[in-house]
């Protein structure tokens, strides 16, 4: 089974039921159902759980004109040393904050279209925990980290419940741009 990564509605930011994750993001607009990210330069912060204190989490990109992951992170973080128990697991928080084009990499337009320019489109992400059993780790829609908190509230095993909620697509995240 693996950790747990959400984009979360701002408001669900905080509270218990995301104590599995929470997004805050700054330049996107959000509706009740999805994440829209307006600017693709916009700074975005990211948080999920990881399996160990101190585990190194790592954010992939997408690349659309080799239709591959990069193969370096965009981004790395470390998990908290401080552990939280959920569903009858110990799990370790982390953060986030990158942009996922950047200005002064024209390469990073590969994110948006396979011809490597600013497009309309999606950027697909993964997070990655490195030297863990959890790899990618596991995305949810707000539907997925919904059904998941209620069957831990339920008693339900942390793990098996996600894993039993996780929607089709579950190893990453396809973030939509509205230019």
């Amino acid at each position: 089974m693996k950790p747990l990564i959400h984009p979360s509605h701002p408001s669900l930011s905080g509270c218990a039921v995301a104590g599995l994750i929470a997004l805050a993001a700054s330049g996107c607009v959000t509706t009740e159902d999805t994440l829209v990210l307006g600017n693709p330069t916009a700074p975005l912060t990211f948080g999920g759980y990881a399996s160990a204190p101190g585990a190194t989490v790592e954010l992939y990109a997408f690349d659309r004109s080799t239709d591959d992951w990069e193969p370096k992170p965009l981004a790395t973080t470390i998990a908290d040393n401080t552990p939280f128990t959920y569903g009858g697991r110990t799990i370790y928080s982390w953060n986030l904050t990158t942009t996922l084009i950047d200005n002064d990499d024209p390469s990073s337009l590969c994110r948006l279209s396979p011809r490597c320019t600013l497009a309309e489109s999606s950027i697909r992400v993964q997070f990655r925990e490195v030297d863990g059993d959890h790899n990618p780790l596991l995305t949810f829609d707000k539907g997925g980290i919904t059904c998941t908190a209620k069957k831990v509230n339920d008693g339900a095993d942390l793990y098996a419940a996600a894993w039993e909620c996780k929607g089709e697509i579950f190893d990453e995240l396809s973030i939509p741009v509205i230019l």
